[in-house]
């Protein structure tokens, strides 16, 4: 089991199909995702079997897109041999049980199932056949629909699986998030939420983290007017370096449920709290009252519930208006 995925921060570069068929600007995106701190990158399995013949037939615009942007096999295991070379984690969506044994003899650090895929479920229990993660975008579906699959993954008994709180739209907007269906996955699946993210900026990546996400897939592109299908949404190379430096420093900022003091509050703590100081004279063997008393900065002396104790006792000795109240000057 790759055990990051599950237990650490961890950011998918969506490339997609952004190289639109070059393996040099394939190569140029996986070198935008390491250097920007990504710790996997993902392609797609494109060809013709996606769509129907009739399909294609009716609409032949589509098959020059598909030429130009099918990934063969050579083209995957090129950037696989890349991504190992300079150590970043590799996938790639498959769409067909021929694609997923191709995709497997290359060795991924995990599968992704598309959310258009999420109700193929022949597609999903071939992929339970290998030991490799599993991620599934929930894009397009209802509940009943990632019920059904959550059920699938637990009885077939796959715990290294994350489903992945995706809305299909490019890119949708604020109020089109529902970000909120993370926890509510989170109860009824049983199995780790991460976040699929077509939004712009890291807003609700922050949020996603927050909700208890820890998987992001974020597309990326080169730049956004190089026609990339998915490049007017993704992120360039300054949006991803900005998204995962803002991820991590939410992350530093959640810090841990534990009730901690840190050092340095402890020393501002000595200053900003306040001790009970006297704000009059009191002699010799006369009685500490309330009104005698008066609560003021620096902290480090004594706090209400200790001064509590001692009121009504007898001073010890003349004490002066402003001095900094002891215990053991009353009796």
């Amino acid at each position: 089991m790759n055990n990051k995925i599950f237990n650490d921060l961890y950011i998918i570069a969506e490339i997609g199909t952004n190289h639109n068929g070059k393996i040099k600007d394939a190569i140029k995106l996986i070198n935008i995702a390491k250097k920007s701190g990504c710790n996997a990158v993902k392609f797609q399995s494109w060809d013709e079997t996606m769509w129907s013949k009739n399909f294609l037939k009716k609409n032949p615009s589509l098959i020059k897109d598909i030429q130009r942007l099918s990934v063969s096999y050579s083209f995957l295991k090129r950037v696989r041999n890349y991504c190992k070379k300079i150590k970043i984690d590799f996938s790639s969506t498959p769409f067909s049980i021929k694609q997923v044994d191709e995709l497997i003899s290359l060795k991924p650090e995990f599968i992704k199932i598309a959310s258009m895929d999420l109700v193929n479920i022949k597609l999903i229990e071939y992929c339970l056949k290998f030991k490799q993660p599993i991620i599934i975008s929930t894009g397009l579906a209802n509940f009943k629909e990632i019920n059904q699959v959550s059920k699938l993954l637990r009885r077939r008994r796959k715990r290294n699986a994350i489903l992945l709180h995706c809305v299909s739209i490019y890119p949708p907007k604020a109020d089109e998030m529902n970000m909120l269906n993370i926890k509510y996955l989170q109860k009824a699946c049983d199995y780790p939420i991460g976040f699929s993210d077509h939004s712009e900026g890291s807003v609700a990546a922050i949020q996603a983290l927050t909700l208890g996400s820890n998987v992001f897939e974020k597309h990326i592109t080169i730049n956004k007017k190089i026609g990339g299908p998915d490049s007017e949404f993704a992120a360039d190379p300054t949006d991803i370096k900005e998204y995962i430096n803002d991820l991590i420093e939410a992350k530093k900022n959640l810090g841990s449920i534990n009730r901690k003091i840190s050092s340095k509050e402890i020393n501002i703590k000595s200053i900003m709290r306040r001790s009970a100081f006297l704000n009059k004279n009191i002699l010799k063997g006369e009685k500490i009252t309330w009104n005698k008393i008066i609560m003021q900065r620096p902290g480090g002396g004594l706090e209400y519930n200790e001064v509590k104790k001692l009121i009504n006792k007898k001073s010890k000795k003349d004490l002066l208006s402003g001095q900094l109240l002891k215990k053991n000057y009353f009796k």
